[in-house]
């Protein structure tokens, strides 16, 4: 629209007006293109920035008491740690994914390259591992199984069978992992998670890396 003007101003201007105004014109819709295309640029980066990743164990949503039945009728109660996803911008974010792409215990890289997958809530849907982010519509990718009772906290990541060995956490070690969230036409994300047992219970720290 802004170019379509400055282009029609432009021919007005080189057949039919005086020199003087002819370059004041020529200058005012050139000044009205560079700044719609300014504009237009700003928004699109921070389209591509609008993914956002927070995560605070005093909100509901990130932490989600939950129980397993199992068929011999036994149930095993617990909490699941989950990271909630958002779009900043009036726009949806197609095709969001998250992996594990880094894990650390105790300072010691155990998984230092691999991409093995997250999912959504409900992370039973075999098609969790993608999701439509809409504006407006927080979503929760499951992070950590904290059960109840002595049962060991388990990384709720797709481990294959040579990593499965650790995804359980053990009380005495801090573990750090990287989370890489990808979509469609959005800038790509990492969070850093901390996972530390403290005064009984389990706790997590989300920084954006």
């Amino acid at each position: 629209m802004s170019a379509t003007f400055a282009i029609s101003l432009t021919i007005t201007a080189l057949v039919a007006l005086p020199e003087t105004l002819r370059i004041q014109i020529l200058i005012s819709a050139w000044s009205i293109c560079a700044l719609a295309i300014i504009g237009w640029c700003a928004s699109h980066y921070q389209d591509r920035r609008r993914l956002q990743i927070s995560y605070d164990a005093k909100k509901p949503g990130c932490i989600w008491p939950t129980e397993f039945r199992y068929q011999d009728r036994s149930v095993i109660r617990g909490t699941i740690a989950r990271l909630c996803v958002e779009s900043k911008r009036k726009l949806d974010i197609i095709g969001c994914r998250a992996v594990l792409t880094y894990l650390e215990k105790s300072g010691n890289p155990v998984i230092p390259y691999n991409n093995l997958k997250f999912r959504f809530c409900p992370a039973h849907d075999p098609d969790s591992d993608v999701k439509t982010i809409r504006y407006g519509t927080p979503e929760y990718l499951e992070v950590l199984w904290l059960p109840g009772g002595t049962l060991q906290a388990e990384i709720m990541a797709d481990f294959d069978f040579i990593t499965e060995k650790h995804k359980r956490l053990d009380e005495n070690d801090t573990y750090l992992f990287h989370v890489a969230f990808s979509a469609e036409d959005i800038r790509p994300l990492c969070a850093t998670l901390t996972a530390q047992f403290n005064n009984g219970r389990w706790e997590l720290t989300y920084t954006r890396k």
